[in-house]
């Protein structure tokens, strides 16, 4: 068991739901993290090079904390994990998979 400060608990637990509002997506957990999800899941395919891309990345952010518990987000990077794009046709794109 570890012990933490009154300072450090609302760090670890701002880190903790970060974690479960925002996953990263891969080819490895994509199926299993959005496919065969039991929440809705609003996938954000991303790239470091996209100027919308980053322009729409902090408005996700908050959309993930906002509907936290109702809605998870996962980002895909398209040039780490190729292959998702083709089936959207274009980036930035978000896309709401229930």
């Amino acid at each position: 068991m570890v012990l933490l400060s009154p300072r450090q608990q609302p760090q670890v637990i701002n880190n903790l739901f970060k974690s479960i509002m925002e996953i990263t997506l891969t080819k490895d957990n994509f199926e299993q993290e959005v496919m065969k999800a039991i929440m809705p899941v609003l996938v954000d395919f991303w790239a470091p090079w996209c100027g919308p891309c980053k322009i729409m990345g902090p408005i996700i952010n908050e959309l993930a904390t906002e509907y936290a518990g109702k809605v998870v987000v996962g980002k895909v990077d398209v040039d780490q994990n190729g292959g998702y794009p083709k089936s959207c046709k274009l980036i930035p794109s978000g896309i709401m998979m229930v």
